[in-house]
């Protein structure tokens, strides 16, 4: 019997499973030519195209993160122009369903350049960075230019051009919007935005505050609203005459002379309100359609079961608790609370336990008085309890119990934290699978093996000391932060499951099987921060480990690895004092051992790098800096030789090592993106910049970091045309004061919007970046 393949379902059923896998796992069936179709149509679903400079991290960094949150949340692709014009000229755009342009300058050059690449893409533009360099008549001639543009732009950012007798005619550019965010210096635009017609808009933000009389002209057609609404103390009316299919609102309500909680403003006649976020309810008549309300200040939940009966997720930081007992919505599904209104609840419980009637109490609701335990509504899913983050409170009574009636069986997400003493939590709620136990004491985890289908289990800062409880089959994702524990010795037998551990922050000095015992089941796995000075011969991590980071130890040897291992970081330890010679698997892609002091004349011989033929980041900053000068022998000169690395690399730091020569060629390195090459005396040997002499980088380079102090001006000035041909291109990062001054109009611009905040007040760049005044 044949078996059924991925290929072999219709085109929806392997689109829709793509949609749920996680994104290294579509990053992998990229690779394969006959899925490469279904990948590429969901990483390149959304895009967004922002400014090169903005974005040019400070260094190179190939640190990796550990956890099923990182893998499964996915962000919209980001790349700037260079990156968007390769996706064109690769296809890749084609796959390109919503895109959105930090700058709509750019849109207007790619419309030059592809007239009809994006006539089928949603597309949004944000005018925020253009406003702080353009003024006056240019922009209105641009801005008549943009509206030009044959495409259906579904949502601006900062926007304030709504009148026609400076803008021209909007109304049928207008229509085209589904989201408008109204710059908050356009504090007039509720007068003018009644000069323009909105027929498809359905969210709106605005920034400036907004008179309650001019409510009423917010667009009919919106469903979501964020906004600031100010009432003078002249005005009477409490009604907000929002539109009637408002169905989501944000709102900070103020009035002049404070705030009259005898008038409350009137929301009650929106009747397809599901979702309110304020300040305080308090200040608000609420509709009976609001299922979700979030409040900053104090909720009386009283008004709230008056007002919302059909209520289903409730996020408060503060309970202004009634006179009169009454119960939590029946219907709520998400709870978030802290200690005050956990401590209602408990009032509440106990009152109708008490006074349930003239007969006298039984046994069990005399034990039930004495415990304390708490009755949420039986449908409630998720459930957040936060102490005070300052006063740390004891929890005296048991909030769970399996008993009939208390029981909460469709309870699967829970966090505590912030609290004392927790002995008396009592059972764990028995279908929990997302548990979070932050900065709590005296949590007792021995029934975690009775949770059947527990898969993501946090525990942080609760100083839990040895840690050997049973560990359920069904654990997916363990996560041990900064619990000061000196051993790890969790029973896995039954953890098969385990894919994930976070072992992070902890006082694990050594490891060997007696201390920590990893589970062979373990696929990425993290030692970071931790006091671990040695590694037991005997200790063997599991065959199957993927990833494994050991940053901010005090290793000075290391350990066999894994032969599978594609990511391993040792930054941050005291490798390289004892002369070992490295071993690394050839399976190994990514490798950080920045902030290390690996000594000779020519170092990272010793790190056997060939044997790695996939290898494609490597960090080997800060060679020579993390240590005390008495440790380090400052006489010998470093010198790097290129051909000890292998040639897949495709990024590379060797910033900081202090190098006086390096010798070979970047040639070597045909796929090399990028490259950090700072407080490197023999890079001005690596560039002789003769006359004639072809580039010095693969046509895949894009990003470089250089000091400028070790060329000569006129050689340097030759680096950077030099660096301006090559078509892949993006920014050079030069770690000196002054200017390149290239002659070149765009970099003139790129520069004049170069903002202190970003932090490079001691560095200069230059972009290729294809933008144009």
């Amino acid at each position: 019997m044949t078996k059924l393949t991925l290929l072999d379902l219709p085109p929806e059923i392997i689109t829709a499973i793509f949609q749920q896998l996680p994104y290294r796992s579509i990053r992998d069936l990229e690779r394969v030519p006959q899925l490469r179709p279904y990948a590429l149509k969901e990483l390149y679903k959304v895009v967004k195209v922002y400014l090169t400079e903005k974005r040019v991290p400070a260094e190179i960094s190939v640190l990796f993160r550990v956890g099923h949150e990182h893998d499964t949340h996915r962000r919209p692709i980001s790349v700037n122009f260079n990156q968007l014009v390769a996706l064109i000229r690769d296809k890749r755009a084609s796959f390109i369903r919503h895109i959105s342009f930090e700058d709509p300058r750019a849109l207007l050059n790619i419309h030059d350049m592809y007239p009809s690449v994006l006539s089928n893409v949603l597309i949004t533009v944000s005018f925020e960075l253009f406003l702080m360099y353009t003024r006056g008549h240019d922009f209105v001639w641009f801005f008549q230019e943009f509206k030009k543009l044959p495409y259906d732009f579904t949502a601006a950012d900062s926007f304030r051009y709504f009148n026609p007798a400076v803008y021209g005619e909007n109304s049928s550019w207008f229509n085209k919007f589904e989201s408008l965010t109204i710059n908050e210096l356009a504090s007039d635009a509720i007068n003018t935005i009644t000069q323009a017609e909105f027929t498809s808009l359905t969210t709106l933000k605005c920034s400036a505050p907004v008179d309650v009389r001019f409510v009423k002209y917010f667009p009919r057609t919106v469903t979501q609203l964020k906004c600031v609404v100010c009432r003078s103390e002249t005005v009477l009316s409490s009604r907000l005459a929002f539109p009637k299919k408002l169905r989501s609102l944000e709102i900070r309500y103020v009035v002049v002379s404070g705030l009259d909680d005898d008038f409350p403003a009137e929301l009650n006649h929106l009747r397809s309100l599901e979702l309110l976020k304020c300040d305080s309810a308090s200040f608000y008549k609420l509709p009976k359609s609001l299922l979700t309300i979030n409040t900053f200040l104090p909720l009386n939940i009283e008004q709230v079961m008056a007002q919302c009966p059909a209520l289903e997720v409730m996020n408060c930081r503060e309970f202004d608790v009634p006179d009169e007992l009454c119960e939590l919505p029946h219907g709520l599904r998400k709870l978030q609370m802290n200690s005050r209104g956990l401590d209602y609840v408990v009032k509440l419980e106990l009152g109708i336990t008490l006074l349930s009637g003239d007969r006298p109490l039984s046994k069990k609701q005399k034990t039930e008085s004495r415990t304390k335990v708490v009755k949420f509504p039986k449908g409630l899913q998720s459930l957040v309890i936060a102490g005070n983050l300052h006063v740390y409170k004891t929890l005296d009574y048991e909030i769970f119990s399996n008993c009939p009636g208390f029981a909460l069986d469709c309870l699967t997400d829970l966090k505590i934290q912030w609290y004392w003493n927790c002995q008396k939590l009592g059972l764990w709620p028995k279908f929990l699978k997302r548990l979070s136990i932050i900065d709590c004491k005296g949590v007792d985890f021995g029934g975690l093996l009775d949770l059947a289908s527990l898969m993501y289990l946090t525990i942080e800062g609760t100083h839990v000391g040895t840690f050997n409880v049973k560990l359920p089959s069904t654990l997916v994702q363990l996560e041990m932060r900064d619990n000061l524990m000196p051993k790890f010795t969790a029973d896995s037998t039954e953890a098969t499951s385990l894919y994930y551990l976070v072992l992070k922050g902890n006082k694990f000095t050594e490891l060997n099987d007696s201390v920590v015992h990893i589970p062979p089941s373990v696929k990425e796995l993290d030692l970071s921060h931790n006091e671990i000075s040695s590694i037991n011969p005997s200790f063997r991590f599991p065959l199957g480990l993927l990833q494994l980071s050991l940053l901010h130890n005090e290793l000075s040897v290391l350990p066999e690895l894994p032969a599978g291992l594609e990511k391993f970081s040792a930054a941050m330890n005291r490798l390289g004092r004892k002369g070992q010679v490295f071993h690394f698997p050839s399976s190994l892609e990514e490798l950080d051992l920045h902030y290390n002091v690996i000594q000779g004349g020519y170092p990272f011989s010793r790190l056997s790098l060939l044997s790695c033929p996939r290898l494609r980041k490597l960090d080997l900053g800060n060679g020579n800096w993390h240590n005390d000068e008495d440790e380090v022998d400052l006489s010998q000169q470093v010198k790097i030789e290129l051909s000890h690395f292998p040639k897949s690399l495709t990024s590379l730091s060797i910033r900081g090592c202090n190098a006086t020569k390096i010798n070979g060629s970047l040639l070597r390195f045909p796929h090399l993106e990028e490259i950090d090459m700072r407080e490197n005396e023999g890079v001005a040997g690596l560039f002789h910049m003769r006359d004639g002499h072809g580039p010095y980088f693969g046509d895949a380079i894009k990003l470089v970091w250089i000091t400028k102090r070790y060329f000569e001006p006129e050689k340097f000035d030759k680096f950077v045309e030099m660096m301006k041909k090559m078509p892949n291109f993006e920014c050079l990062v030069v770690a000196e004061q002054e200017v390149v001054d290239s002659g070149n109009i765009i970099h003139k611009w790129l520069r004049s919007i170069r903002a202190p905040s970003v932090g490079w007040s001691d560095k200069e760049y230059w972009s290729k970046s294809a933008v144009v005044q």
